[in-house]
């Protein structure tokens, strides 16, 4: 019979969960460690390379542990003045913020609680960094460029009065509040609620009455405000002091109370200050959050800030609650399920994750009810707010990509898809190590644009490396294609020597006193040997994961090209490719029907496509054939294949 060719030139990736036979013709069984993006067949991926964790103090601090969470904050329009930031794993925990090429360690008003710094979370807004973690202090917290601290003011205690001169100031009741706030070059920057109410009856024999400032609160206030009411219902600001001056005294007559600056008390509730959330994001004009730290707390509530201009006194650092607005809202406080994170903005709409729910926050236009809550789904969620990764489907449209209990989903343009049917052998390994799965805190994702990729780290019962230990899955987004079964394709494994990935974040490819626009990932990695490097992956011309190598493969499916029922011989091959380093070898292992293996080496040594001759490749006789395509040995080099041309002949139908 005359002769055909089985070619094979481009994969959308793994499958291992179809039967070897069934699996598509342009997927593979198992891909790991390459990259499919730029290569027909496949390429090696590119290594990486270590972060310097040096302190710029010196001694090689600041870190002590593990890093534990990673975020990048970008203080204002250029992304060129980026910042790195990193908390590590101490029992006290580490801080510290890139600076250039070397790290400065940052002291924040409260500390993280030990053990709770993985599930920190961050928002740049506002050219601020706005930090949700757990304390001793029931607060959210901020960066503002100089310093981490409580995110608004604090409500101060009651003033205290006293009577001072000799003189006949009259022995009428008087009410008091009290207020600090934050005043920079006469602007007001941000204001504390009030304080309880303080009524004083002057002796009447004296010039008088003394109030004594509160307090000081130590959170960057600079002035404390006195608001005065002859009624105890309409109070007015009778006087802003410096806080170095504690005392002020006050013999204003009943009638200029409300006249001397004019200005009424705020709303009680206005400037109430964001508590401890758990999560904390923006939608581009308000800073939102969700969750609670604190035993007690509302764990489905959302809340958002004002939209900033609203009064331009801390509208990104109070979330009113007052008799006509209502800051927040609540996702079925009560259902039995917590939130689990959240995206402050897609498409306009808030989206909001519980562990088996999913809903979007719609805005109304309408100032006291700002939100209308719809749920998407009340079968699956997400597991952890660093697994929520914001991209672009194949299309380039945006999307939203999160691991749930039964696997990875999107959320674009098409609603809600499941993606995981690829790679649901490997979810299999993280449901059985239920422990850390089901804490949510091993899971953690980012996207990667320029090889429009998911990237994926998860925790598994026995990974690649058959021990215990941190996988990662990649999802190709242009790989994906719609089939009967549904949204498929796209996955590869990538494996390199760790046990556990604690951190990661989309970071500068190029980082110093300028940082590139140009985003790759950052990942952290410790071994059990305590082996603790921050990884800058993609790197071109590395072929190493910092100085160990590694080796990429590729499983093809069993291909049967005339069908089960008819055996077929094969001749030595073809493969199409090149290399960029120096004599990359690969070797293609064939299997057929019978149990026999055939292998046949390629050396590549040249930058351009060529063709190499499959030596040793040929079968007969067989009712199918399965290639292993890759590196024997991991090698410090690369390669990339376009194409595989497989000769094949048919026989008598068995």
């Amino acid at each position: 019979m005359a002769k055909a060719l089985l070619t094979i030139d481009m994969l959308r990736g793994r499958n291992n969960v179809d039967p070897p036979l069934l699996v598509p013709n342009d997927q593979c069984v198992e891909a790991m460690d390459v990259e499919l993006s730029t290569a027909g067949f496949c390429k090696k991926r590119n290594g990486s390379s270590p972060v310097s964790l040096t302190f710029s103090g010196g001694g090689g601090g600041p870190f002590t542990g593990p890093l534990y969470s990673l975020f990048r904050h970008v203080p204002a329009a250029n992304e060129a003045a980026s910042e790195l930031w990193a908390i590590d794993a101490s029992a006290t925990p580490k801080w510290g913020r890139l600076v250039a090429t070397t790290w400065v360690q940052i002291f924040p008003a409260d500390e993280a609680t030990a053990g709770s710094q993985m599930y920190a979370t961050s928002a740049s807004f506002n050219g601020k960094l706005f930090l949700a973690y757990n304390s001793a202090v029931d607060r959210l917290h901020v960066w503002d460029g100089t310093s981490v601290r409580r995110v608004g003011i604090g409500t101060p205690a009651a003033l205290t009065a006293a009577n001072t001169g000799a003189g006949t100031w009259a022995a009428t009741a008087r009410y008091y509040k009290a207020a600090f706030i934050a005043n920079l070059s006469g602007t007001t920057l941000r204001r504390s609620a009030t304080s309880a109410t303080l009524t004083f009856t002057p002796s009447g024999t004296g010039t008088h009455t003394r109030l004594t400032m509160p307090a000081l609160l130590s959170e960057g206030e600079t002035h404390w405000e006195i608001y005065a009411s002859t009624d105890n219902s309409l109070f007015y600001l009778i006087a802003t002091t410096a806080v170095g001056a504690t005392v002020f005294d006050d013999n204003l007559p009943d009638a200029q109370v409300p006249t001397v600056t004019g200005t009424a008390i705020p709303t009680s509730g206005l400037n109430a200050v964001p508590t401890s959330w758990k999560y904390v994001a923006t939608n581009g004009n308000k800073l939102i959050g969700a969750g609670a730290w604190e035993t007690g707390s509302y764990n489905n509530r959302v809340w958002f800030t004002p939209a900033l201009g609203t009064l331009n006194v801390g509208d990104d650092e109070r979330v009113p609650s007052t008799t006509t607005l209502k800051n927040w809202i609540d996702l079925e406080e009560n259902d039995g399920g917590y939130i689990t994170g959240l995206v402050g903005q897609f498409q306009g709409i808030t989206l909001v994750f519980k562990y088996r729910q999913f809903w979007k926050l719609i805005p109304t236009g309408v100032d006291t009810a700002p939100f209308r809550p719809v749920k998407i789904s009340n079968i699956v969620g997400a597991i952890s707010h660093k697994s929520i990764v914001e991209g672009e489907d194949e299309n380039g449209q945006p999307a939203i990509y999160f691991l749930s209990h039964r696997g990875p989903y999107r959320y674009g343009a098409n609603g809600l898809e499941y993606l995981g049917h690829d790679v649901e052998d490997k979810w299999a390994l993280a449901l059985e190590n239920g422990a850390y799965f089901n804490a949510g805190d091993t899971c953690h994702g980012l996207y990667y644009a320029k090889r429009r990729q998911v990237w994926w780290v998860y925790r598994n019962a026995a990974n690649i490396q058959g021990v215990s230990s941190d996988g990662m899955l990649i999802l190709n987004v242009s790989k994906i294609a719609r089939a009967e079964t549904g949204t498929r394709g796209g996955w590869v494994v990538y494996g390199p020597p760790s046990q556990y990935y604690t951190a990661s974040v989309s970071y500068a490819n190029l980082y110093g006193t300028t940082n590139s626009n140009q985003l790759v990932p950052f990942i952290y990695m410790f071994t059990s040997a305590q082996v603790d490097k921050l990884l800058r992956f993609d790197v071109s011309g590395k072929y190493q994961d910092d100085t160990t190598s590694y080796d990429s493969n590729v499983v093809t499916k069993m291909y049967a090209p005339n069908g089960l029922a008819q055996n077929f011989n094969v001749d030595n091959g073809q493969v199409v490719g090149h290399d960029t380093s120096t004599n990359a070898t690969i070797t293609v292992s064939s299997t057929g029907s019978t149990g026999d293996t055939n292998t046949a080496t390629v050396a590549f040594n040249a930058s351009t496509t060529t063709i190499k001759k499959l030596e040793a490749g040929a079968f007969t006789q067989t009712a199918w054939l399965q290639m292993t395509v890759g590196e024997a040995t991991a090698q410090n080099a690369t390669w990339q294949i376009d194409a595989i041309v497989i000769p094949h002949s048919g026989q008598e139908p068995r």
